[in-house]
C-alpha cells in the first residue's frame, strides 16, 4: 500500500519508521501545502494528517481530498482527547467532511497501521492460503438472513477456494460444500449442478465487499487481457455491479465502496470496448428477468453505451453516469413493504405518489454522504424527468434536466421496454423508434447515441 503522512509532531518519525517496517510505502509531509500537492499528483490509499497541520489546516486538506479524491480513506490524529474537544465538531461530523478513522494520543503506531489496513480489508481474499486439502462438507445452522446467493454457474474460480460456499437445505440451515483455502473441488460442484440440480451457491453476507473486490479484479484482468467470451464479461459484470449495488443499499457508501464503485464504471468502458458488437453481446443474454439488481445492471451498461457515442464525453463523464445508475433506484428503499414487489402500473393512484417521489428519497439519502459528486445527485432526482415535460418529480423540461440524468433518463426507459418485451435491444429498438410519442420525451442526440451504437447507423433522427 501507498500512504501519505501528513504530520509535523514528535510521533511522525516513529509512525514513519513502524509502517515502512510493516511494508507500507510511505512519503511524509510536514505541511498542508505539500500534503494537498501530493494528492493531486498521485494515489494512496490512504491519508494519515496531523491536526496540528499549518499551511492549509487540516480541514482544509481533509476537504481537498473529499472534493478531488473522496474515496480515500483519511486518518485524523489529534495531540489529546482535549484538542478534539477543543475543535468543536463531533466524530460524526468529522466523519461527513470525510475522515474514516479518528486517533487520540496516546497514538500506536500499531493502531494506525490497523485503520491503515481497513481500507483493504475489501482485498482480504489475497491472503488466503493456498494449496490447503479439500475438507469434508460440513452442515451450518445459521439465518437465512446471513448468506448471499449467486449462481452455481457464475461461480468463478482458481486452483483455490477464495471464499466459504454452502448450499441451503432448508430454513435456516446450509451445508458448507467449498472450505476456504482448499483446493477448487471442480468434481463437487458438478455432482450439486448436474446431479442435484442445484442452482444457487450461497457465501457469508460479511464477505460480500471481499467478493465485490475479487470480481472487480477478475473482470479487469480478463478485459486486459481480452480473455473469455462477451457473454462472460457480461456475467460477471452483473454480478459484480448486483452485489455492489445490494452492498450499498444495505451497508450505506463507504470510502472502499467508492473505489469499487469507480473501478466498476471503468471496467463496464472497457467491456463496451471489447465487444465489436454490441447488438451480438445482447443477443446472448438471456438473463431479463424483471428484478431490481438485473434493471439496475442494465441501465448502467447502456447509460454507458449512451455516454460513450457522445462527442463530450470523458471517463470522468462516464464514470458519473455510470455511478448515478448505480443509485437511481435508492429511494425506493423508502416504499412501504406492500410497495416493494409491485409494478408501477399495477399501484393504485395513492401508491403512484408515493412511487413517483423516490428520486427526491433518493437525493434526501445521499445528499450528506462525502464523495457523492453532485452530479451524481442531479442523476438520482431526475432520471424521470422528460425533455416533453411529462415527467416527474417536478416536470421540469428541456435544458432545465441536467444532462446526464437525459442519458440515464433514456436508459431505464428502454431498459424497462427490454424487460417488458424480453427481447435484445436491436429488437425492442424498432419499436421504439415508431411510437413518436414516447420519443419526444427524450433528448434526440441521446436517442441516436443509442441507436448507432447498436447498429451504427442514427436512422435519421433528427
Amino acid at each position: 500500500m501507498k500512504v501519505l503522512l501528513a504530520d509535523p509532531s514528535e510521533q511522525r518519525e516513529d509512525i514513519e519508521n513502524f509502517l515502512k517496517e510493516n511494508r507500507v510505502e510511505v512519503k511524509s509531509v510536514h505541511v498542508g501545502q505539500e500534503a494537498q500537492l501530493a494528492i493531486y499528483r498521485d494515489k494512496f490509499q490512504a491519508v494519515i494528517i496531523h491536526y496540528d497541520l499549518e499551511k492549509h489546516s487540516a480541514l482544509d486538506v481533509l476537504r481537498y481530498i473529499r472534493s478531488t479524491k473522496p474515496s480515500t480513506r483519511v486518518i485524523l490524529l489529534f495531540s489529546g482527547q482535549d484538542q478534539l474537544d477543543d475543535l468543536g465538531l463531533s466524530q460524526t461530523e468529522l466523519k461527513n467532511l470525510g475522515a474514516s478513522d479518528i486517533l487520540c494520543h496516546p497514538i500506536l503506531p500499531k493502531k494506525v497501521l490497523e485503520s491503515i489496513e481497513g481500507s483493504n480489508q475489501f482485498a482480504a481474499w489475497k491472503k488466503v492460503l493456498k494449496g490447503g486439502e479439500v475438507k469434508e462438507e460440513e452442515v451450518v445452522d445459521a439465518s437465512d438472513e446471513e448468506f448471499t446467493r449467486i449462481k452455481i454457474d457464475d461461480l468463478y474460480g482458481g486452483n483455490t477456494n477464495i471464499f466459504d460456499h454452502y448450499i441451503r437445505l432448508g430454513r435456516n440451515r446450509f451445508i458448507k460444500i467449498l472450505h476456504r483455502g482448499d483446493l477448487f473441488d471442480k468434481d463437487r460442484i458438478d455432482f450439486y449442478r448436474n446431479e442435484k440440480r442445484v442452482k444457487y451457491l450461497y457465501f457469508k453476507t460479511s464477505d460480500r465487499g471481499t467478493y465485490i473486490n475479487y470480481m472487480n479484479q477478475l473482470m479487469t484482468k480478463i478485459i486486459d487481457k481480452k480473455k473469455g467470451r462477451g457473454k462472460t464479461r457480461l456475467t460477471i459484470g452483473q454480478n459484480v455491479i448486483e452485489k455492489f449495488v445490494d452492498e450499498i443499499y444495505t451497508s450505506g457508501l463507504k470510502p472502499q465502496l467508492l473505489e469499487e464503485g469507480t473501478q466498476i464504471c471503468e471496467n463496464m468502458l472497457g467491456m463496451i470496448d471489447k465487444t465489436p458488437r454490441l447488438s451480438s453481446l445482447f443477443n446472448e443474454y438471456q438473463d431479463l428477468v424483471d428484478d431490481g439488481p438485473t434493471h439496475i445492471f442494465l441501465v448502467s451498461l447502456l447509460s454507458t453505451v449512451i455516454c460513450k457515442s457522445l462527442n463530450w464525453k470523458s471517463l470522468r463523464t462516464i464514470e458519473k453516469v455510470a455511478f448515478g445508475s448505480f443509485l437511481h433506484d435508492l429511494g425506493k428503499l423508502k416504499f412501504p413493504p406492500e410497495m416493494v414487489s409491485k409494478r408501477y402500473q399495477d399501484l393504485d393512484e395513492h401508491q403512484k405518489k408515493i412511487y413517483e417521489k423516490h428520486p427526491e428519497y433518493g437525493l434526501e439519502m445521499v445528499k450528506n454522504i462525502a464523495g457523492v459528486d453532485d452530479s451524481v445527485k442531479q442523476i438520482i432526482l431526475q432520471h424521470h424527468e422528460y425533455v416533453n415535460g411529462e415527467g416527474y418529480p417536478h416536470g421540469i423540461a428541456g435544458m432545465k434536466i441536467f444532462p446526464l440524468a437525459k442519458v440515464v433518463s433514456l436508459a431505464n426507459e428502454f431498459t424497462h421496454l427490454m424487460m417488458a418485451k424480453k427481447q435484445p435491444p436491436n429488437v425492442v429498438m424498432v419499436e421504439f423508434l415508431k411510437n413518436k410519442e414516447q420519443l419526444e420525451r427524450f433528448d434526440p442526440s441521446f436517442i441516436k447515441a443509442l441507436v448507432s451504437s447498436f447498429t451504427g447507423k442514427a436512422h435519421g433522427i433528427q
